[in-house]
């Protein structure tokens, strides 16, 4: 499921979610690693498009389809707006 302009904050929650705290407690912010904005619509244009970057030690793919994953975890935004880990294989694109 594309996420459009709220695909940063999927990054920033999952990453959260690794680390068992609170997305709002990570420093530095996403910002300083990536450009967020850039990082949405290039993921949302094309379903075929994999971010990586590291983000606070973690290895993150960001992909096209919607999937973001964190240390080989997955997760993707339910249709109710929760983030939500899913069993999912890291593709190696």
């Amino acid at each position: 499921m594309p996420y459009g302009g709220d695909l940063p904050r999927v990054v920033v929650e999952a990453v959260a979610a690794v680390e068992g705290t609170d997305a709002t407690e990570l420093r530095p912010p996403l910002a300083a690693v990536v450009d967020p904005e850039a990082l949405a619509r290039v993921c949302t244009r094309d379903g075929s498009v994999t971010v990586r970057f590291v983000y606070r030690e973690h290895e993150v793919s960001v992909h096209g389809d919607g999937l973001v994953h964190v240390d080989g975890r997955s997760f993707e935004r339910s249709e109710g707006g929760a983030l939500r880990e899913v069993d999912a294989t890291p593709r190696c694109d």
